[in-house]
């Protein structure tokens, strides 16, 4: 990573509106840059999988610009990089399956922790918008449940009920993945 944003060519011949100019796009890049790339190398692991995803959120954030609505510039970096990586894993999940029933070996070379990865992001997927933020604010960021209550803006009860939703459709996720295998 050269703090400078490969690619993002688009102009506005493209037919998107660019919020921000290259430049100032370039200053955030190389302001927050490393710390997205270790978001995205949380979610996707280390390797190219993840440097690619930090191209596409810069490109996201420069095309999506006008959503900033003020506060934190990595908060909202952050939100753009968990739904971009959570897409990526949920493809990952549908990849092909080879006649075997196996994953396709061409698919790429998975391992165990990208396979967990995986799951956690269906799960994700699966639970609503305030439990899922929720639960990446205290697991993936490691934030304390008096931290991630003030930061979403409700209590700290509140934030243990969502955390033990989230825990429980974990389980039973988890459960009907086990047996899907069997």
């Amino acid at each position: 990573m050269d703090g400078r944003l490969r690619g993002a060519r688009c102009n506005s011949s493209c037919g998107l509106a660019l919020p921000v100019t290259r430049e100032e796009l370039d200053a955030i890049y190389r302001q927050y840059g490393v710390l997205v790339l270790g978001r995205c190398r949380r979610w996707l692991g280390p390797g190219p999988e993840a440097e690619d995803a930090l191209q596409e959120i810069f490109m996201r954030a420069q095309r999506y610009g006008r959503s900033f609505k003020g506060g934190s510039r990595l908060a909202w970096l952050y939100t753009i990089a968990d739904r971009h990586c959570l897409d990526r894993l949920d493809l990952a999940r549908r990849r092909p399956l080879a006649q075997d029933g196996e994953p396709d070996a061409t698919a790429g070379s998975e391992t165990p922790a990208h396979d967990q990865r995986i799951l956690v992001a269906g799960v994700l997927r699966a639970t609503r918008e305030e439990i899922r933020k929720t639960a990446i604010l205290y697991f993936v960021d490691e934030m304390s449940q008096e931290e991630v209550a003030e930061r979403t803006g409700v209590t700290r009860r509140t934030v243990q009920n969502r955390l033990e939703k989230f825990r429980k459709d974990a389980r039973r996720a988890l459960s009907r993945d086990r047996r899907s295998f069997e």
